[in-house]
């Protein structure tokens, strides 16, 4: 019998900020100047040095089989593919990611545009918040840092204006909140782009759909984000741009799908 996994905020903190790192690999690491680097040991520490072996891997769609050592740099091209785009219709005053991790979304945008897009990282791990620090320091990455609890509606003052994204964040939270939403509303971003698996769009019959409803529900993940979005939409309070599903996921069972949209206050 299968049993779910409840998420809370202690659960959410005990799995994102209290599990065991690897002191020897960070230390290593902080030594390094070059950002390609880091993002090639950040990779390889999680999937394993030159991992060749082929797993199956969900693009637009459809599943492929794809090179492990590849996969996560093919995840982050795609979000950050997005971004630009954005940016290539308009530059927005600075670039904020709620839910940072350890801010290899950001050495991607740093690497395309310099320090010209100041860049705004907000983490609810504290261990993320002081690694990145340290790491972005010896990069010479200028990043303004802050945190994002997605239990409180209130988000800190930097985190206002620009172009706002998440990527597999929104997901941790089993239910949006109204309240989260509405904060990010009135932080009046030029734009907000989501990376986050949905449930409300996976209600079909296809076995990939089937498998990521089982696997959302399995392990308690967001399963109302694009419903609350559709309602503040309803209410004339954003504009939803663009939804594209289940666009790139290295775990088949729980990709990512891209939601674009605008505040109308």
């Amino acid at each position: 019998m299968l049993i779910r996994k409840n998420k809370t905020k202690l659960s959410l903190k005990a799995e994102y900020n209290d599990e065991k790192w690897s002191p020897l690999f960070f230390a290593e690491l902080e030594k390094v100047r070059d950002p390609r680097i880091a993002l090639r040991m950040l990779d390889e520490h999680w999937l394993g040095k030159r991992n060749s072996e082929e797993i199956e891997f969900l693009i637009d769609g459809t599943i492929k089989q794809i090179k492990q050592s590849e996969t996560f740099k093919l995840e982050r091209n795609r979000l950050i593919t997005e971004i630009k785009r954005e940016i290539s219709f308009n530059t927005p005053p600075k670039i904020v990611e709620l839910g940072s991790g350890l801010g290899l979304n950001l050495i991607e945008l740093f690497l395309a545009y310099g320090n010209q897009i100041p860049l705004i990282s907000l983490e609810y791990a504290e261990n993320a918040i002081e690694f990145q620090k340290k790491l972005f320091a010896n990069l010479n990455i200028s990043c303004q840092f802050g945190n994002f609890d997605m239990f409180s509606p209130q988000l800190p003052e930097i985190a206002n204006g620009g172009l706002v994204f998440t990527s597999f964040v929104f997901s941790l939270m089993p239910l949006t909140t109204y309240e989260l939403i509405y904060s990010l509303i009135k932080a009046t971003p030029s734009v907000v782009i989501h990376f986050e698996p949905l449930f409300e769009l996976n209600q079909g019959s296809r076995r990939v759909e089937r498998d990521i409803r089982h696997y959302i529900d399995l392990n308690d993940y967001n399963r109302n984000l694009f419903c609350v979005l559709e309602i503040f939409q309803e209410e004339g309070l954003i504009d939803i741009i663009r939804v594209e599903k289940n666009v790139c996921g290295v775990n088949t069972a729980f990709p990512a799908s891209i939601i674009i949209w605008k505040p109308c206050l």
